[in-house]
């Protein structure tokens, strides 16, 4: 696996030394990622000149404001340590590096950069204000802080320090020269080539898609890799016990589909037994109720003779009674009905010729609806013949010659004659 001599840089503002970063640096707020170990410190002190950019910053005060935002005047570098870098390796320990291995190689990277800002207070462009090496993270790794020097370069004084670590001397003082990614090439190769490649490091591909990472991400891939570790080596654990528990669970399903089979024989017996009872009981639920059927059946059909006898005896009893009854009323009323039986005799003749006209009356009804359907047959087929006859004429008539104009609105008579036919002209040429 190849090992890359890695320097990154970033902008920071004034507060590079006494802020939040300044304590990250010197330990003096410990991150919760970071592992102490007895054998070793947390962070090794390299270089310290946090007075002299004190002064700087006053210097900086006294300056004449710029319009805009002002940019700011302090580096933070980060040197990765020894490789490679094993994400879930021993915290602190390289694999192929001794401490004072460790040790030397950010040694000789604080003095490059000593180098290429100056050493001289009076023409350095840049104050080498703190350097640490930090081990108590997974990989060694060197935090270097430069503050850019306003007395000596009080405009694009951040500018500066990039154009001297890149060693390109600004022309006629103007520091815009080449841009940013030039700069920053110039700056890896030349770092490469005078450090990295004493320890056997190698220069990073140039013109590479590959981007920086964040060091929290990185922690943060980290420790998801070791949790991972941690989750694989429980879902193992659990993996054989879940085995053990399924063999387990295996032998109680089957002696539980034994102890159903059996349950079921007895069930589906108990069932067999449980309908012959029932098909017992019900033949003699069925006999019983036919012989109480048929004993019920004969006292009913006794007790209906007795009522038919009954209601005999009475008929005899009311019609002998009607009889003498009629006997007594024929007797009081024969002179009665002699006297009134002329009347009726002319009412029965009048009833009767009444019934033979009613049929004649019926015929000549329906005889003159007949008339009245055959007179309007008669009037729709005379319209139907109308009709044809104005159809045939307008068929024989001649065509209308061309260039025919009627004279005055009228049509001419001589080219269109009246078709020959009973009744008057009609049609076209009427």
């Amino acid at each position: 696996m190849a090992s890359y001599a890695v320097f990154r840089m970033e902008g920071r503002n004034r507060a590079l030394f006494s802020g939040k970063l300044g304590k990250h640096n010197r330990r003096e707020a410990v991150p919760e990622y970071a592992v102490e170990r007895p054998d070793r410190p947390r962070v090794v002190p390299l270089h310290d000149e946090r007075e002299r950019a004190k002064e700087v910053l006053k210097q900086s005060a006294k300056l004449p404001k710029r319009r805009g935002r002002k940019p700011d005047p302090g580096i933070e570098v980060v040197v990765l340590g020894p490789p490679p870098y094993d994400p879930v390796g021993q915290v602190g320990e390289s694999a192929e590096w001794t401490d004072e291995q460790v040790h030397a190689y950010g040694r000789d990277a604080r003095d490059w950069i000593l180098d290429r800002l100056g050493r001289d207070p009076e023409t350095a462009v840049g104050v080498l204000v703190e350097a640490h090496i930090h081990q108590d993270e997974r990989t060694p790794h060197y935090h270097f802080g430069i503050l850019a020097a306003a007395e000596n370069c009080p405009r694009f004084s951040r500018r500066r320090v990039e154009l001297a670590l890149a060693g390109i001397e600004p022309e006629d003082g103007d520091v815009r020269g080449p841009n940013n990614r030039a700069v920053v090439r110039t700056i890896l190769d030349r770092f490469h080539d005078e450090v990295g490649r004493k320890y056997g490091l190698e220069r990073g591909e140039v013109g590479s898609a590959r981007r920086y990472f964040q060091q929290d991400h990185l922690k943060g891939v980290s420790d998801r890799l070791a949790e991972q570790q941690a989750a694989t080596v429980v879902a193992s654990g659990r993996c054989a016990d879940y085995e053990a528990d399924l063999v387990v669970a295996k032998d109680a399903a089957e002696k539980a589909a034994e102890a159903e089979e059996k349950a079921r024989a007895e069930r589906d017996d108990a069932a067999r037994s449980r309908d012959a009872a029932d098909v017992r009981a019900r033949v003699a639920v069925d006999n019983a109720a036919r012989a109480g059927l048929d004993a019920a059946e004969a006292k009913a059909a006794k007790f209906r003779a007795e009522k038919r006898r009954d209601a005999a005896e009475k008929t005899a009893v009311a019609a002998a009674q009607a009889a003498a009854d009629q006997e007594q009323a024929a007797k009081r009323a024969g002179p009665a009905r002699r006297r009134a039986a002329p009347g009726l005799e002319a009412r029965r003749v009048a009833e009767r010729r009444a019934a033979e006209k009613r049929p004649a009356a019926v015929g000549r009804r329906k005889s003159a609806s007949a008339a009245e359907r055959a007179a309007r047959d008669a009037v729709v087929q005379k319209r139907q013949e109308q009709r044809e006859r104005k159809a045939v004429r307008r068929a024989a008539a001649p065509p209308r010659p061309a260039g025919f104009v009627p004279q005055g609105g009228v049509r001419s008579q001589q080219a269109f004659p009246p078709a020959p036919g009973p009744g008057p002209a009609r049609g076209r040429g009427r």
